[in-house]
């Protein structure tokens, strides 16, 4: 689905979106609070304010999740 679509999901479960190559490993948290999206990487600690890329805006293929990365 579409990075709107999967934000307006993952906003109603609580949840996290996701792209499939990234699943596992990097996990974004959207908000609409000062910390704006939060990334979530494998092993590190939460980064806030994620910067996507173009391609990320553009693709079809974000999925949402409620799998945390430890």
């Amino acid at each position: 689905m579409n990075i709107q679509k999967a934000t307006q999901k993952a906003l109603e479960v609580g949840g996290l979106i996701v792209r499939p190559f990234w699943r596992g490993r990097v996990h974004i948290k959207p908000t609409n609070g000062p910390d704006d999206c939060i990334c979530y990487g494998k092993g590190k600690a939460p980064c806030p304010r994620w910067h996507p890329q173009a391609e990320d805006l553009l693709a079809d293929d974000w999925e949402v999740t409620t799998e945390e990365l430890t």
